[in-house]
């Protein structure tokens, strides 16, 4: 039975766990991070602020998988976006 199951190492569950990154995102990240590394050289607490600054860059340009929830008829973002309705108005 163990061989029919597959194993789990720690690089799928942590694969499985991260958020894919956009492709047009990756220039950006890495100019972060290289204007991290640099800065960070130089002024040891600018690194720490950097590395937050580029952890916030990689959360930007997150791509996950997007289900797009359907309402009756279709009628998605009429739940949200249409006018109230008072009495006496022509629309009610």
């Amino acid at each position: 039975m163990e061989s029919e199951e597959k194993k789990m190492s720690i690089v799928d569950s942590v694969s499985k766990a991260m958020v894919p990154i956009h492709r047009e995102g990756w220039p950006f990240i890495a100019i972060a991070l290289v204007a991290t590394l640099v800065i960070g050289w130089f002024i040891d607490p600018l690194f720490w602020i950097g590395l937050f600054l580029t952890g916030w860059v990689c959360y930007f340009f997150r791509d996950p998988k997007r289900v797009t929830p359907v309402g009756e008829a279709g009628d998605f973002s009429g739940r949200w976006c249409r006018q109230p309705c008072w009495p006496g108005t022509p629309a009610c």
